[in-house]
């Protein structure tokens, strides 16, 4: 199944919320650093501690595609690196 006909698919179902994500909760710490080991760019980043959530466990709900997966049979195909090299790609196009 390509990327559009996943999204197609979900045009048919019951009105709700449909979760296109992974099972998988990522820090956006790894995020930024993906980033940043992608860009040619010059990047120092330095933490805000008025930002930081650390010591507030269970805040962010843990991502589930289940709704998704059984109303269409649709799961992740794409990695986050690769995820994140089209997103960089985008902005530079830009």
């Amino acid at each position: 199944m390509d990327k559009l006909s996943g999204r197609v698919l979900v045009i048919d179902q019951d009105p709700g919320i449909y979760n296109v994500c992974s099972d998988v909760t990522v820090p956006m710490e790894k995020i930024m650093d993906l980033l940043v080991d992608m860009s040619s760019a010059e990047i120092s980043l330095k933490e805000d501690p008025l930002l930081i959530h650390r010591d507030a466990p269970g805040v962010f709900p843990h991502p589930s595609y289940d709704k998704l997966q059984r109303s269409t049979a649709w799961g992740p195909t794409t990695s986050l690196s690769a995820m994140m090299s089209d997103v960089l790609s985008y902005w530079r196009s830009r």
